[in-house]
C-alpha cells in the first residue's frame, strides 16, 4: 500500500486545503486551564502536558495551505474571541488571575469539547473568589463547541475509601456533603449533558510508545476523556502504562497500578463506584432542590414533606423548625425515599452527565523526581 502520494502538490490548492482540514482531531480536548499544581497526589508536573495540548496543530505548520485550513476552522482562543465580540458575544475567556489559566490555547469549536479542570479546592488554595466564573466560560463556550467537561468535584467527590477504617470515619468519608458542592449548583443546570471527569490518570511514556499504540491521537492529543464504560480502550491505555517498564522494571511509573488494578481486574467493582457515586451526586442535588425550598419558605408546596426522608424520626431534617438553614452535613442512616412523588419529579429534572476518565500523556519522567518534603522552619 502506497504510504507517499506524489502528486498531492499539484492538485489545486483549494482541493489541498480540503484534504489538510481533514487532518484536524474529533472529539480533542481542549483544557481552560492545567490542573493545580499544588496537586499532592501526584508527581506529574501536569501543566507540562496542557501546554503541549494547548499548541497550534503540528499539520498546520507543514505550508501555506495547511495552515490556511487550520485557520478557517479555529485558531488560537483569543484571536477568536476577538472575532466573536465584534458580533456580540461578550464573554471572555478567563476570569481572575488563576495561576493555572492557560492563555491562548488552540480551539477548533466544531472539533473540540472544552474541559475545565477547576475545582473548589483550587480556589481556596489561591484565594481566588468563587463566583462562579470559570463555570459560565465554561457554559458560554461549550455552546460553541461539541460540549464541555469539569472535574466531578463540581457536584460530587469521586472517591475510593480505603478498608479498615472505623465506622464514624468510614461514613464521614462516603456520605454526600452538600456544603462542597451547593454553591456550584446554580450553574450546573446549564451543564446538562457534559462529561464529567471521575479521576485522572498520568501514562509517562516515549512519544514512540504512544505512537506504536495508537493512543492519545499518535501523541498529537496528550490528553483524552474516556467513558467509565469503554473498557477495550481503558484496556488499552493499561497496556501502554504496562509497555513503558516492560523491559526495565525500573522505569515503572506506580502511580497508576492501583486505580488501574481496579478498573481492569474488578471492573464491576468500578462500574459499581461509579454508580455510588451517581447516587451522591443525587442526593446533593436533591438536597440543594430542598434548600431552596426552605429558605423560600414552600416546603409545605410538598406533599408530605416529612415522608422525603426515609427515618425522618431519627433526623431533624425534614422538620420544619430546623433552623434558618438546613444543615450543611448529612445524619447518619438519612436516605432519600425514591418512591416519593417529589423526589422522583427531582431526580427526572436533574442534569444528566456522561462520567469519563481523563487520561494524560507525559513524555517528561516527572515519576523520578524527588520532592523534599517542604520544611515550614526555613
Amino acid at each position: 500500500m502506497a504510504t507517499e502520494f506524489t502528486k498531492f502538490p499539484e492538485l489545486p490548492l483549494e482541493l489541498q486545503r480540503k484534504i489538510w482540514r481533514f487532518c484536524a482531531m474529533e472529539d480533542r480536548v481542549m483544557e481552560f486551564d492545567c490542573p493545580d499544581s499544588e496537586d499532592s497526589s501526584t508527581k506529574c508536573i501536569m501543566k507540562l502536558t496542557s501546554h503541549a495540548n494547548a499548541q497550534q496543530p503540528a499539520y498546520s505548520l507543514v505550508c501555506h495551505e495547511a495552515r490556511d485550513a487550520a485557520l478557517k476552522d479555529g485558531g488560537h482562543l483569543w484571536n477568536l474571541h476577538k472575532l466573536w465580540k465584534a458580533k456580540g458575544f461578550e464573554q471572555k475567556p478567563d476570569w481572575e488571575e488563576d495561576p493555572c489559566l492557560l492563555r491562548n490555547p488552540w480551539f477548533n469549536p466544531g472539533k473540540d469539547i472544552l474541559h475545565l479542570n477547576w475545582e473548589p479546592d483550587h480556589a481556596d488554595c489561591w484565594a481566588l473568589s468563587d463566583d462562579g466564573s470559570p463555570h459560565r466560560t465554561l457554559i458560554a463556550y461549550a455552546k460553541m463547541a461539541r460540549g464541555g467537561s469539569f472535574m466531578a468535584a463540581l457536584v460530587h467527590r469521586f472517591r475510593k475509601i480505603p478498608t479498615g477504617l472505623g465506622l464514624d470515619v468510614h461514613w464521614f468519608l462516603t456520605e454526600p456533603r452538600i456544603h462542597d458542592t451547593k454553591r456550584n449548583f446554580p450553574l450546573i443546570q446549564q451543564m446538562n449533558g457534559f462529561k464529567v471527569c471521575l479521576t485522572v490518570m498520568i501514562i509517562h511514556a516515549t512519544a514512540k510508545q504512544v505512537v506504536d499504540a495508537q493512543l492519545f491521537g499518535s501523541a498529537a492529543a496528550p490528553v483524552q476523556l474516556v467513558d467509565t464504560s469503554d473498557r477495550e480502550t481503558i484496556r488499552r491505555m493499561y497496556d501502554l502504562w504496562l509497555t513503558t517498564f516492560l523491559d526495565d522494571a525500573k522505569l515503572k511509573d506506580p502511580e497508576p497500578e492501583g486505580r488501574f488494578e481496579e478498573m481492569i481486574l474488578t471492573p464491576d467493582d468500578f462500574e459499581a463506584r461509579v454508580c455510588k457515586w451517581h447516587e451522591g451526586y443525587e442526593c446533593n442535588w436533591l438536597w440543594y432542590k430542598w434548600s431552596q425550598k426552605y429558605r423560600l419558605g414552600t416546603l409545605n408546596s410538598i406533599d408530605s414533606p416529612g415522608d422525603v426522608w426515609i427515618e425522618p424520626d431519627r433526623s431533624h431534617i425534614a422538620l420544619p423548625n430546623m433552623g434558618p438553614y438546613p444543615p450543611d452535613r448529612w445524619v447518619r442512616g438519612q436516605e432519600l425515599n425514591r418512591a416519593h412523588p417529589w423526589v422522583q419529579s427531582i431526580l427526572d429534572e436533574m442534569p444528566r452527565f456522561h462520567p469519563v476518565i481523563m487520561f494524560r500523556f507525559c513524555e517528561a519522567k516527572c515519576h523520578d523526581r524527588v520532592i523534599v518534603p517542604y520544611d515550614p522552619s526555613t
